[in-house]
């Protein structure tokens, strides 16, 4: 009986199945792959990412390539604690 040893690369090269890309950069590029990196050719398009319910809508800048799309779309919604309320304070 052979033990296989499963390798896991250190550096993985960047991810990127999207071959089509709109001429015009004014409309959006609808995808659901969250992990899609951001490559320098993207910036200036506009992508409406999948978030689970809803597409969130954002324009690729330079400071973004890189990182992935699903960095930009958040999938869970913030915990906000309210404030309680003063009643009945006497002076």
């Amino acid at each position: 009986m052979a033990k296989f040893k499963m390798t896991r690369s250190l550096q993985k090269l960047p991810y990127c199945s999207f071959k089509k890309l709109a001429p015009e950069k004014d409309k959006p590029i609808q995808t659901s792959s969250r992990s899609l990196f951001i490559l320098p050719q993207f910036i200036g398009y506009t992508f409406l990412v999948h978030q689970g319910k809803t597409f969130t809508r954002f324009k690729v800048t330079s400071e973004m390539v890189g990182t992935k799309l699903g960095e930009y779309s958040f999938t869970r919604k913030p915990n906000i604690y309210k404030k309680k309320k003063k009643n009945g304070t006497k002076s």
